[in-house]
């Protein structure tokens, strides 16, 4: 992945174009590998951002601010674009092994758990997997209108960490999102 200004750029128009996609009534809207690379990339940016302070950037030009910006994603590229692409197209054959029935806010919830547990536990990154994955997985509750609670940074933390040491199984996972999702009676 490249890092010039002008591709991230791109990133970042790709990553707002995302929040302007509607799912039409019934439909589920899903992530391209593109968004997949947009939002690894702003997570680099909150990355860069935590490591010099926001305030360093409000006062710095574009090509300053990109300079710390690259310092912070220098090593957020795709490790494995090929497995990031299998990790979306089996979203499709995951989705198949759901029970008949199941409601649209579990179908959401499971398919937001696959994305979490795949790109966290495969690995598809250089660095930041636990955060793009999260990201992701939020990414696509959000698209898909389903509003999740605050997290607590230590409890996402520490759920993080425990998806990438293998102690968490998917049931596990998708209890915990499905704990933050705002479900209104």
């Amino acid at each position: 992945m490249r890092f010039d200004l002008e591709t991230v750029r791109k990133h970042m128009q790709t990553f707002n174009r995302i929040f302007q996609r509607k799912p039409a009534y019934g439909q589920i809207v899903y992530l391209s590998l593109e968004d997949c690379e947009a939002i690894h990339v702003m997570v680099g940016f909150l990355s860069a951002g935590e490591q010099h302070g926001v305030e360093v950037f409000s006062q710095l030009g574009d090509e300053s601010v990109f300079e710390l910006m690259r310092e912070g994603i220098s090593n957020f590229g795709l490790n494995q674009p090929n497995l990031l692409e299998m990790i979306l197209s089996n979203t499709d054959l995951y989705e198949q092994t759901f029970e008949d029935g199941i409601g649209r806010l579990e179908k959401l919830l499971r398919i937001a758990t696959y994305l979490l547990r795949e790109i966290v536990t495969k690995h598809p990154y250089l660095d930041g997997n636990k955060r793009t994955g999260f990201v992701t997985a939020l990414v696509f509750l959000k698209l898909n209108a389903l509003p999740m609670k605050g997290f607590r940074l230590k409890d996402a933390v520490d759920t993080l960490l425990a998806i990438a040491q293998g102690k968490m199984e998917n049931e596990q996972v998708y209890d915990w999102l499905r704990g933050y999702a705002n479900l209104k009676p």
